[in-house]
C-alpha cells in the first residue's frame, strides 16, 4: 500500500511541475530561468521525500581487516622513484 501511494504522489508532482513549466512558458518566462525553477523544485521534492543515503552507524559498519593481512594498494602507473 506505501509503495502505492508513493506513486501516487510522484505522478501527482510530476504534473504539477509538468503544468507549472507549461504556464511559465506560456507567461514568456525565459528558459534558463525555467531551468532554474525546475532543478530547484525538484532537489526540494527529492529532500522531502527523503531519497537520500544515510552514512552508516558504527553499530553496522563493517568489521576491521586482519590487522595480519597486508593493506591492498592500487597503483594504476609503475614506481618511479627508483633510478
Amino acid at each position: 500500500m506505501r509503495s502505492r501511494n508513493k506513486r501516487r504522489l510522484d505522478a501527482i508532482v510530476f504534473f504539477a511541475v509538468l503544468a507549472a513549466a507549461v504556464l511559465m512558458t506560456v507567461a514568456g518566462v525565459r528558459t534558463g530561468d525555467l531551468a532554474t525553477v525546475c532543478v530547484a523544485v525538484g532537489g526540494l521534492y527529492g529532500a522531502w521525500t527523503g531519497n537520500h543515503r544515510t552514512p552508516p552507524t558504527p553499530d553496522t559498519e563493517p568489521p576491521a581487516a586482519d590487522p595480519g593481512t597486508p593493506p591492498t594498494t592500487h597503483h594504476t602507473a609503475p614506481d618511479t622513484d627508483q633510478p
